[in-house]
């Protein structure tokens, strides 16, 4: 069980750690009955952002995916890590860039693919200054941020 106290602290400090302001949109995309579900569902809500729901009903993927990133302006994604695997796979199939204003990727669970996380910032087509994309982590429990461009070495 999570006691109240444990998920406001959690919450305060993904706001901090991850910069969130106002003016950002996060996209919930992960199943409620999933335990990271709490993270963007509390966290843009406790920053002041903007949590933007998809539907019940929907799957997001692929060019859908991206389409919807742009459509309600998302600047934050945070996806399990074979999910988001699945989407750069899509996005690279597809030969399409990112052309959604996201400015920070969280990726949770396994380890993720520096490879993708190379792609990925490819598919921005435009780095942007200030932003940031989480690095895998290198056997520690600490997280590392890349700056757009970087290679995550």
């Amino acid at each position: 069980m999570v006691e109240h106290r444990g998920l406001v602290n959690h919450v305060a400090y993904m706001v901090e750690r991850y910069g969130l302001v106002p003016a950002d949109r996060m996209l919930q995309f992960m199943s409620y009955s999933f335990d990271a579900a709490a993270e963007e569902l509390y966290t843009p809500l406790l920053s002041g952002a903007t949590l933007v729901m998809p539907g019940p009903a929907r799957e997001l993927m692929g060019a859908e995916l991206s389409q919807f990133c742009r459509q309600h302006e998302i600047t934050i994604v945070h996806f399990p890590t074979a999910a988001w695997h699945q989407w750069v796979d899509d996005l690279v199939a597809s030969g399409q860039k990112l052309d959604a204003p996201v400015r920070l990727l969280i990726v949770g669970g396994e380890t993720p693919s520096m490879d993708k996380l190379r792609a990925w910032v490819r598919m921005l087509g435009r780095p942007s200054e200030g932003a940031q994309r989480l690095r895998p982590d290198r056997g520690d429990s600490r997280s590392h941020h890349v700056p757009v461009g970087g290679d995550g070495d």
